[in-house]
């Protein structure tokens, strides 16, 4: 999970645990690690996200969090204009690290309507734009948070489904070779 600070990373994975939300914000140092667990077509799924600190001065630690992994949650706050405009950044800086893995941006805050400075349309064409998918949730509210899960669930799926079938090109193209 990554993005700038203050925009509810931490809040969004706490509320994915069930944890009661908190006011009090505490900037996280470096990252933490949260193990998640979703039911996915039955079948027990855990998810281990790493929640990094947004604050500049740890963005040079983020990329170690960022190599190995399966995808991507990019958060904005739906309040903050220069939240929504740093999307683009983090983008870059995962895919740099970590390659062309999916992407799952979320607007947070979508409980704050009078403050809300993103329209739902213009965060749909950025997500478009990186070949993303796009959530709106609220920490705060709990609304929304099972499509964080559910979303990552069928991205990785498509990547598993995705490596099989290029195995399966590969050892069937093994087989017609004539020596």
């Amino acid at each position: 999970m990554i993005g700038d600070p203050n925009v509810g990373k931490t809040t969004i994975c706490n509320a994915l645990l069930n944890m009661e939300f908190t006011k009090d914000y505490k900037p996280t140092i470096g990252a933490s690690l949260m193990k998640i667990p979703f039911n996915y077509g039955g079948k027990m799924i855990w998810y281990y996200i790493w929640d990094t600190a947004g604050m500049e001065r740890y963005k040079a630690l983020a990329p170690v969090y960022y190599r190995g992994s399966k995808a991507a949650i990019i958060t904005f706050d739906l309040t903050s204009r220069t939240s929504f405009d740093n999307v683009v950044s983090w983008i870059n800086l995962y895919h740099e690290n970590a390659g062309n893995n999916p992407l799952l941006i979320l607007g947070n805050k979508s409980d704050l309507i009078d403050h809300r400075c993103i329209d739902h349309s213009e965060a749909i064409a950025l997500a478009d734009k990186y070949n993303a998918k796009y959530v709106e949730v609220s920490a705060f509210s709990k609304s929304n948070l099972g499509e964080i899960l559910s979303s990552l669930s069928n991205m990785v799926d498509l990547l598993i489904i995705e490596h099989n079938s290029n195995t399966n090109q590969i050892k069937s193209s093994a087989d017609t070779s004539c020596c």
